[in-house]
């Protein structure tokens, strides 16, 4: 209700806009006003759903977890370059991740580190990472509990700045931003973007607590 309540608000400070430039015409010499952008309009609407998710704060959220728990940290690396890109995969974990050409502005290392445990959780590096265009992530279901029939439509991914903010205990997270999830019917997998590097989960939805 709040972000429908900002995106209103900035979408009537928009018209106004128009409005005032419509009376401006009858001056001498006006030009005829201009009718808002496309990306303007867009632009306003993505910079409401960023103060809504601001004013939000952070949202706890229910991790999905794995049949068979990591017994320790899963590491993976790789090289990627900006003509060639690169592919990094935790196979034990059921992640894949594909850095496509132009992503990157210089040749790297990444790293990627599945959580020990039963979460289906990862950290990424070098931390902070910034991505020219976006990265895909394919996770594999069939280790996990969603192929035990939980609803794909509720399942999404979970942004955290830092570990401390996964309770592997609880089974749950304190995510800062949510990010939609493509769901692959074909090999039971669903996949995802992101434009930079820190910590991901798959989450079941809200934590009720």
């Amino acid at each position: 209700m709040l972000k429908a309540h900002l995106r209103a608000s900035l979408a009537a400070l928009l018209l106004a806009t128009g409005a005032l430039a419509g009376c401006s015409s009858d001056r001498p010499g006006a030009t005829e006003p201009q009718t808002p952008s496309g990306d303007l309009v867009s632009s306003t609407i993505e910079m409401a759903d960023s103060l809504a998710a601001g004013l939000l704060g952070p949202v706890e959220a229910t991790a999905l977890t794995r049949k068979l728990q990591l017994p320790q940290d899963q590491w993976a690396s790789a090289f990627v370059s900006p003509t060639r890109g690169g592919v990094l995969q935790l196979q034990p974990a059921g992640l894949t991740v594909v850095i496509p050409p132009g992503a990157v502005s210089r040749s790297m290392v990444i790293w990627a580190k599945a959580r020990r445990g039963n979460l289906v959780a990862y950290e990424f590096g070098p931390h902070g990472t910034q991505f020219l265009v976006p990265i895909i992530m394919t996770q594999d279901l069939k280790p996990t509990s969603w192929y035990s029939g939980l609803d794909p439509s509720a399942m999404s991914v979970g942004y955290f700045k830092d570990g401390a903010q996964v309770d592997d205990a609880a089974g749950r997270a304190t995510i800062d931003e949510f990010l939609p999830i493509k769901l692959l019917t074909t090999g039971n997998k669903v996949q995802f973007e992101v434009r930079h590097f820190s910590g991901y989960l798959l989450s079941t939805g809200r934590s009720n607590r």
